[in-house]
């Protein structure tokens, strides 16, 4: 699959079809690393590649959204009426890319964290927001920043597992050993 993606998109043409192909699959606007990442298999020509998005800025056709770009409306509608310039399989192999992206960009902005220095300890505060509002906040106090930066780090890789975990074990029916919990008292 590799080999039919390299270089598929040829010519000045193809190029800025291609850029608006790929910026139509996002609501947003993306990151030029981010356009890049999901073009650069495809486009022949680096120079090439930069001088269309800088055509389709130009010409109203994308947008620049302080450091981000982003497909207009008229675009859009250009995009629609010449997307079949470009050959079948390298807009499937195209959408499939974008999804994929798109989807770890949504699940990057439900998870957030941040590292900050408390006294002598270290503050890794950890979110989670399931879509609807916050689903989990945890604070966690630790004795260095390196530390602290490890726990973000498994955070932003584990959120999801780490709050499922939780749940199950919070809401966890279970009669056994409950004689054992502390503060509990037989009457």
């Amino acid at each position: 699959m590799e080999q039919a993606r390299k270089g598929a998109v040829r010519g000045e043409l193809q190029t800025k079809a291609f850029i608006l192909y790929v910026l139509k699959h996002f609501d947003d606007a993306v990151s030029p690393e981010t356009l890049v990442d999901l073009t650069m298999d495809y486009v022949a020509d680096r120079l090439e590649y930069a001088a269309s998005l800088e055509d389709l800025i130009n010409g109203g056709l994308a947008e620049r959204r302080g450091d981000r770009v982003a497909i207009t409306r008229f675009g859009r509608s250009t995009i629609d009426q010449v997307e079949n310039v470009l050959p079948a399989a390298t807009r499937a192999y195209a959408a499939q890319d974008a999804r994929t992206e798109r989807a770890a960009l949504e699940k990057g902005a439900c998870i957030s964290s941040n590292v900050v220095q408390r006294g002598e300890g270290w503050l890794s505060r950890l979110e989670l927001d399931g879509g609807t509002g916050l689903s989990l906040k945890i604070d966690l106090m630790l004795p260095s920043k390196e530390i602290a930066q490890r726990a973000e780090k498994g955070w932003r890789q584990h959120a999801e597992s780490v709050y499922r975990y939780l749940l199950a074990q919070l809401t966890e029916n279970s009669e056994e050993g409950q004689g054992d919990q502390p503060g509990r008292h037989e009457r």
